[in-house]
């Protein structure tokens, strides 16, 4: 999709599709790679309309070696959905092989 802006910060765009689910836009930030946003249309499960959700991330710590965002907004056709962020992020040190367990 190219280049283009999420806020102020220059992004790079694209566009991930597959022939039995709706596409996905993703938007990466150009300096470091980390997302900014992504987009798609669903079908709402409960009036069986098309909708859009938007989501924006931002604030990203180090955890574990891994980049996390603390922030995330979420917008339904243009209305904040969700607003939410994450000040405490921990790694576990140690899953249970039981968790990867089929049910």
């Amino acid at each position: 999709m190219g280049e283009s802006k999420v806020g102020e910060r220059p992004a790079v765009g694209i566009k991930v599709a597959h022939k039995s689910h709706n596409d996905v836009k993703l938007y990466f930030d150009k300096g470091n790679g980390l997302l900014l946003r992504s987009e798609y249309r669903y079908k709402d499960w409960m009036t069986g309309t098309e909708r859009e959700m938007v989501s924006t991330y931002d604030g990203y710590k180090d955890v574990g070696g891994l980049k996390l965002p603390t922030k995330i907004e979420m917008k339904r056709d243009g209305n904040k959905f969700v607003e939410a962020e994450n000040e405490d992020v921990k790694p576990a040190e140690k899953l249970d092989a039981s968790v990867f367990a089929k049910p």
